[in-house]
């Protein structure tokens, strides 16, 4: 889904997401906004799903800190 569409997309990997990866950061702008206890939950799903997309070591490590 993208934020002009209503209708959700399927992404790379095959899942349709509850929310659109974040389109603007780095990824440590992403970690912010992910470990974030305070941001929207919508928010930090774009996160997660910036950070997937990004792949690199930095952004799995990320991943790996907020699901531990």
């Amino acid at each position: 889904m993208t934020l002009s569409s209503s209708t959700p997309e399927v992404s790379d990997y095959g899942s349709v997401d509850p929310a659109p990866p974040a389109t603007r950061g780095s990824s440590s702008d992403h970690r912010a906004v992910l470990l974030d206890e305070e941001a929207r939950m919508f928010e930090r799903m774009r996160a997660v799903f910036a950070l997937r997309n990004d792949g690199s070591d930095g952004a799995v490590d990320t991943l790996c800190s907020a699901f531990s």
